[in-house]
């Protein structure tokens, strides 16, 4: 790999980092917004969880995908990277600089996307069952 090649590629990486910072930050928006809703004081009912579960269901699927693609693009110009700079033995300066470049694989956001989603849907309902709950010891203690 030519040095024009490597400074594309750590281009590549800078933009795609860019790109994924933005997704994310959506990603933290949408669920701070989610649990704003879920925990303020009013009651919430069945019907407004089936809907609000529904819509970040459909969330997570617009935007596990581009987040995926983007970290893969990541991943795989890191391993580039890696291959062409001399990251075994020292090299250079700016070798050390590019060895230092770091990327999670896609997997491992897929997985730590999912383990989020699935976090965010156990709050939503986790207010709703707990009223639930507590009236319905409410009405035994009344009977």
């Amino acid at each position: 790999m030519s040095e024009f090649e490597i400074n594309n590629a750590v281009q590549l990486y800078a933009d795609g980092q860019n790109i994924s910072n933005d997704l994310w930050t959506m990603y933290v928006v949408v669920i701070s917004a989610i649990l704003v809703f879920v925990f303020n004081e009013h009651k919430k009912d069945i019907i407004t969880n089936i809907i609000l579960t529904c819509l970040f269901i459909l969330f997570i699927f617009m935007s596990i995908s581009p987040i995926y693609n983007i970290q893969d693009v990541l991943y795989e110009t890191v391993q580039a990277i890696y291959k062409v700079s001399e990251c075994d033995d020292g090299g250079k300066e700016f070798s050390r600089v590019l060895c230092a470049l770091r990327a999670p694989s896609a997997n491992t956001i897929f997985n730590y996307h999912i383990l989020l989603d699935v976090l965010v849907v156990i709050a939503i309902w986790f207010r709703t069952f707990s009223e639930y709950i507590k009236n319905k010891k409410h009405n035994k203690k009344a009977e």
